[in-house]
């Protein structure tokens, strides 16, 4: 018997599961300052201050009425340094910069009921070195970096070890790091077309990642592994062209690679490609309005969903995009 039918039996059209009353507060600021060394060598230097607070009362929990508090602080200062060499055609650059990230999340991942939350601030220290430059009268234009970055403290979300707390863990305390290329070229044939490729290249890996084992069982150790959902190459193509003051039209293309898709990186797979189309629309008599039509998932690819009860088996794979058509209207005033 289907029972997703109003009339059934085991019919639910609206169930109140958790109720609660949140205050965001979010504070930041920033300063930066370029300082020439010479004609062609420039240093910026900066650093951000953010404060996050969260304070949550609970009036419903498990659909039973209680009254629960849940609260939580986080700040950090994340400093950035950048070193530039203006070259004839361009120019190369070294920087470094550090993210902060509260690791608050959706408010519905604070429900006592469910989560319990064992978390700290995520931090990631990212280096680049690239190389930007431009010839033929900028007609072939280009960039390309390498880059680094290592994360610590990255919430995960685990079975709970702990079997008289909530089922499921958000936790904290791991390491991450990932290291890759990025490379683009553009180059506009005629004034009216400009065709565009890049191309990425991923190298992420778990640093550590030690899961509690529950019930008594051992502790699982993934460090070294490459974390889930994640392609190793990604190309993407685009050709945008004028047909006429009035109308513009691009075309675009993504491939991505096989991922992993469980944490023991015993399954491998996921990849897919897409193709977008959009369309732009400038009336003539009016050059603060213009419409645009677009369709993504052109060739309408069909994707799969795994999943899996074990946090070490199957549990994710990042589905593609459906065929989505989109009709949208820009004023400016």
């Amino acid at each position: 018997m289907l029972n997703d039918q109003p009339g059934n039996d085991c019919f639910v059209r609206e169930q109140l599961r958790t109720a609660a009353d949140t205050t965001n507060q979010f504070y930041g600021a920033f300063f930066q300052d370029e300082i020439s060394l010479s004609e062609r060598l420039t240093l910026t230097v900066g650093a951000r201050y953010d404060e996050f607070k969260r304070n949550i009362d609970f009036s419903v929990i498990a659909a039973l009425p209680d009254l629960q508090n849940a609260e939580g602080r986080s700040e950090a200062v994340s400093p950035k340094a950048a070193l530039a060499y203006q070259l004839d055609s361009g120019l190369v650059y070294a920087s470094y910069g550090r993210g902060f990230n509260s690791n608050f999340g959706p408010v519905w991942q604070w429900e006592p009921d469910r989560y319990a939350r064992d978390e700290a601030p995520t931090f990631i220290d990212s280096y680049e070195l690239g190389w930007k430059g431009q010839t033929q009268n900028k007609q072939l234009s280009w960039e390309t970096a390498l880059f680094y970055l290592r994360q610590t403290d990255r919430r995960i979300f685990i079975d709970n070890p702990d079997p008289e707390g909530p089922p499921t863990l958000a936790t904290t305390g791991q390491k991450y790091s990932s290291r890759g290329l990025e490379a683009a070229v553009r180059y506009r044939p005629v004034r009216s077309t400009e065709l565009l490729v890049n191309y990425t290249y991923l190298a992420p890996e778990w640093d550590e990642l030690i899961l509690a084992g529950s019930f008594g069982a051992p502790d699982t150790n993934f460090s070294g592994n490459t974390p889930q959902g994640v392609p190793g190459h990604i190309v993407y193509a685009e050709v945008s062209h004028e047909f006429s003051e009035q109308w513009h039209g691009s075309l675009s293309y993504e491939w991505y690679s096989d991922y992993f898709v469980d944490l023991s990186n015993s399954i491998k797979t996921g990849q897919y490609s897409l193709m977008n189309l959009s369309v732009s629309w400038f009336p003539i008599n009016n050059p603060d309005l213009a419409f645009d039509l677009s369709v993504t998932n052109v060739l309408d690819e069909d994707y799969f969903f795994y999943f899996a009860g074990s946090r070490s088996a199957v549990t994710n794979v990042t589905p593609g995009v459906p065929r989505q058509i989109r009709l949208g209207t820009k004023v400016r005033f």
